[in-house]
């Protein structure tokens, strides 16, 4: 049994494959992780609301809304301005 450490987690690698993070790639996994939370805070409240209640909460755009007393609508309009935002953010901070 070969256990291979992933994160603060050991798992054995004949059960699940050696698909093993390595130190570099966790690196890299974190990095990219904290640049995408600083752009998140980049964006505007309602935006930040809508992406982390969406993605992190795993709320549906209708509840979303029903918090902000905003149609669903309005709630995809906010998820599709801020993800254009993330992305061109992203793409600045990656290429420059």
């Amino acid at each position: 049994m070969n256990l291979r450490c992933r994160g603060h987690e050991h798992y054995d690698e004949e059960q699940y494959g050696s698909e093993a993070y390595t130190p570099l790639e966790d690196a890299v996994k974190n990095e990219r992780y904290e640049l995408v939370r600083e752009a998140i805070t980049n964006l505007s409240q309602d935006e930040r609301n809508a992406i982390n209640n969406f993605y992190y909460e795993q709320q549906p755009c209708t509840k979303i809304g029903e918090g902000d007393e905003v149609a669903a609508t309005a709630i995809r309009q906010r998820l599709y301005r801020a993800r254009n935002k993330l992305r061109s953010e992203l793409a600045r901070t990656l290429n420059g």
